[in-house]
């Protein structure tokens, strides 16, 4: 296998896991040239310990959340349902469909030419 310097820094214990595992030499480059040779060494043989996925933590009784948290914030929320939004900024590009009006940006024509 080979791997640019670049992407094998991030990539170390990976890598060297894989050449324990799969036995292969992984050659890593440095502007498309040969720069490392990563191999496993004969004494560090990793445990099966090593060799078995980690099981995840479980975080149950070690984790505090306030009460505080669940609480509905009612100003928050009337924000998000429009309570303080200015609608005169948007005047000019609100849709009436009741009005006769023709809009300043109406497309309508196929030529997309006024007439």
């Amino acid at each position: 296998m080979e791997i640019e310097l670049r992407r094998a820094t991030g990539l170390l214990d990976y890598l060297g896991r894989q050449a324990w595992l799969s036995g292969e030499e992984i050659i890593i480059t440095k502007k498309g040239k040969p720069y490392l040779k990563l191999t496993a060494h004969p004494e560090g043989n990793p445990s099966e310990k090593e060799r078995q996925p980690q099981r995840p933590v479980s975080v149950e009784g070690k984790i505090w959340i306030s009460p505080e948290f669940f609480e509905e914030d009612m100003e928050i929320i009337e924000a998000f349902e429009g309570k303080y939004s200015d609608d005169s900024l948007f005047e000019p590009f609100l849709i009436k469909p009741d009005s006769g009006e023709e809009q300043p940006n109406d497309s309508s024509s196929p030529s997309g030419t006024d007439k």
